[in-house]
């Protein structure tokens, strides 16, 4: 495409679409696949996370560090390196256990992941209930009464663990929004936040042992 623009001379190529879907078998749903679900997230950008599928130990690529998928930054490097200013697009992704509670913190995980490191859209594989784990994923960020804002802001924890913990921030016109994903969800864990601008938030929830309870509430 890059080469064929120069003949055009016009751009060629606008997205680069994609599909991504964990390899790793998760179908027994036990305790040992649910928490190999919630670590898979890492194959999104992690490149110290070799992936627990096929793929970590038999690589069909000769990309570097191949046993690493680290795919949002593969691919803009890639992008860069072939025909920069073509955005990313994954038109498929899923979540592997939609009525699962993992099914719906790994999508909480996955949507700031795709935030956070620049992805330029992305689509959900099917349709999944609204009031599902997978459904209350999505209205985390952008339920009626909220908006997840435009601008990625930088959060960090202190003791960062990903295979059961994740941040994400952003900013909409002076509103700040913050999703804190606990993927452990056996055990509470706290936050000590710093520089969070004091005022009246809008506070929504979702989990517990029910999986799917929900509330809201401004505090």
């Amino acid at each position: 495409m890059k080469q064929q623009e120069k003949v055009a001379r016009k751009r060629l190529l606008d997205y680069l679409d994609i599909h991504y879907y964990y390899q790793a078998d998760t179908s027994a749903n036990d305790a040992a696949a649910k928490a190999l679900r919630l670590r898979a997230t890492r194959s999104l950008w992690d490149p110290t996370y070799v992936d627990e599928s096929w793929v970590g130990t038999s690589p069909q690529n000769h990309q570097p560090n191949p046993t690493a998928v680290t795919l949002i930054p593969r691919f803009k490097t890639l992008i860069q390196q072939n025909y920069p200013g073509t955005k990313l697009f994954i038109s498929e992704f899923s979540s592997t256990a939609d009525t699962d509670i993992t099914g719906g913190l790994v999508t909480v995980d996955m949507l700031g992941l795709f935030g956070k490191f620049g992805l330029d859209g992305a689509t959900y594989w099917a349709t999944p209930d609204v009031n599902g784990p997978v459904g209350l994923a999505y209205w985390l960020f952008r339920g009626f009464g909220t908006f997840f804002g435009s601008t990625s802001v930088q959060v960090s924890l202190s003791t960062p663990n990903p295979d059961t913990q994740g941040v994400f921030a952003a900013t909409e016109k002076n509103k700040l929004s913050l999703v804190i994903v606990n993927k452990n969800p056996d055990t509470a864990i706290s936050f000590n936040l710093a520089n969070v601008p004091s005022g009246q938030y809008f506070i929504r929830h979702f989990g517990g042992e029910a999986g799917v309870a929900k509330w809201q509430v401004r505090d």
